[in-house]
C-alpha cells in the first residue's frame, strides 16, 4: 500500500474487502479506489 501511495498521489481512498490469505499471497474479493481529482498528475 505504501508504494501505491507513493506512485499515485491522486490516490485519496482505497479499500480492499475482505482480505483472505490463497495459494501463499494476500487477494481481496473487492476493491474501491477513489481518486482526488486536484491532484491529479496528469489532469
Amino acid at each position: 500500500m505504501a508504494r501505491l501511495c507513493t506512485d499515485l498521489p491522486e490516490l485519496a481512498r482505497v479499500r480492499l474487502a475482505p482480505l483472505a490469505r490463497h495459494g501463499g499471497r494476500w487477494v481481496a474479493a473487492e476493491a474501491e479506489v477513489a481518486l482526488d481529482p486536484e491532484a491529479l498528475a496528469f489532469g
